[in-house]
């Protein structure tokens, strides 16, 4: 039987698909013990794809994993596509960057590659209403020395214009710059700081429970002489 998980906001079921094994290898290339993993210890909420989640992007994700003797994601096909190229790819790249698997094992008892499928349906219910925005101080996590070199070289200045989403947890999950500054390398160089730095304090929903939330700022680069 399938085993199946629910995660609220963002909606996330996940899945695995006996019926599926065809798919994946000929019965007689099946090892006696398939590789296997509880999906949802890997995949959360806050994973759902960025530029997906954006656009309002749903659907359904199926997969076939290549799994190695050593439990890794070596290789991700898509076999039934959500209608979204940015779901699709964002999936994939999920299983390779997180995902582990248990390995699957010979009649010897030795751990083999394996191909399991898996199915993944991205939901985007309606957000709960935030009473309170995520708050933090971002002035705080720049410092003198993070001038890019290359800017500096360049004469370059400007204000960057970016978004960040923010987890439940405070932590920056993506920054995307919504005006550049001019400099590809000051752009990069405020979400790179924004991503590895900035904590906030979560947004709170009407009950009082951290929630996720959308942060818009702006940062202003300036060449003292």
């Amino acid at each position: 039987m399938a085993e199946l998980i629910r995660i609220a906001f963002p909606a996330l079921l996940l899945a695995g698909a006996p019926a599926a094994w065809a798919e994946s290898a000929p019965a007689g290339d099946r090892p006696p013990v398939r590789a296997r993993a509880s999906l949802g210890d890997y995949i959360s909420p806050d994973e759902y794809p960025p530029e997906a989640r954006r656009r309002g992007a749903e659907g359904t994700v199926r997969l076939v994993a290549s799994i190695s003797p050593e439990g890794r994601v070596v290789d991700c096909r898509i076999t039934g596509s959500s209608g979204d190229a940015g779901l699709d790819d964002g999936t994939c790249q999920l299983f390779r960057d997180r995902v582990r698997y248990t390995p699957a094992r010979d009649a010897g008892g030795h751990a083999v590659p394996d191909s399991v499928p898996a199915t993944i349906a991205w939901r985007l219910p309606e957000a709960p209403a935030v009473a309170a925005h995520a708050r933090a101080n971002l002035a705080s996590y720049v410092r003198y020395n993070d001038y890019p070199r290359t800017a500096l070289a360049r004469n370059e200045q400007g204000r960057v214009s970016f978004e960040l989403d923010v987890s439940s947890r405070g932590e920056v999950s993506y920054c995307v710059v919504t005006r550049s500054s001019g400099s590809s390398a000051l752009d990069a160089r405020t979400c790179e700081i924004m991503r590895e730095r900035a904590r906030f304090e979560p947004a709170r929903d009407a009950e009082g429970n951290p929630a996720p939330d959308t942060v818009r700022a702006d940062l202003t680069w300036r060449i003292v002489r």
